[in-house]
């Protein structure tokens, strides 16, 4: 979900499985064919990826994008290994879009009160 994306609101990004070259992973880009796109650009056709951790809870990785990218404060390395992301972290694609990792019922919290 982008964090102050209109005057309405908050904007929810849909993640739609479309990148079937990776399968394993949930690709974020702004290429039409990721399977989250953020038309922002500087964000990077291809720019980062959410992975499934071995313990079931998810990853995020820069994918080598040009701008980068931050979970919380800390920026990521390019393509290095995903680092452990947790529901109502913040995240930062290409430095301008920011971003909260939300599961099904802290989005419906945020929905409820974007001031959350």
């Amino acid at each position: 979900m982008a964090d102050g994306g209109s005057q309405n609101g908050p904007v929810v990004l849909p993640v739609q499985k479309l990148q079937t070259t990776f399968p394993s992973m949930i690709t974020v880009g702004r290429a039409r064919n990721n399977d989250i796109v953020v038309p922002d650009a500087l964000v990077s056709k291809f720019h980062a990826f959410f992975r499934q951790l071995d313990d079931g809870d998810w990853g995020l990785a820069d994918a080598g994008s040009a701008n980068g990218t931050k979970l919380g404060d800390v920026e990521l390395p390019p393509k290095g290994q995903p680092e452990r992301v947790r529901a109502g972290d913040k995240i930062v694609f290409g430095g301008v879009s920011a971003f909260r990792f939300l599961d099904a019922g802290g989005l419906w919290a945020a929905l409820r009160d974007p001031a959350r």
